[in-house]
């Protein structure tokens, strides 16, 4: 997600309710490449530097995980 944001694949519109406090929460993750994996600083660390959990970050990564990446699973309902 971090890198559809750079590339301008996804943009956070102006209009956007709490845009400003989505940007500051996905601004507080920080990610480092090491040995061709990606490291995602913990959750703690992140909490700790906005002061709160970062709930609109979240929710936008698991937005962004579904649209992007669909899992293939079908549901059936099971009939009594």
């Amino acid at each position: 997600m971090s890198e559809a944001m750079h590339t301008g694949q996804l943009m956070l519109l102006d209009g956007l309710p709490y845009a400003d406090k989505l940007r500051r929460e996905l601004g507080a993750h920080h990610r480092e490449m090491r040995e061709r994996m990606t490291i995602v600083e913990k959750k703690d660390r992140i909490k700790a530097a906005l002061g709160h959990s970062p709930d609109f970050a979240d929710s936008l990564l698991a937005a962004w995980w579904c649209r992007t990446y669909r899992p293939r699973v079908a549901f059936r309902v099971r009939s009594a």
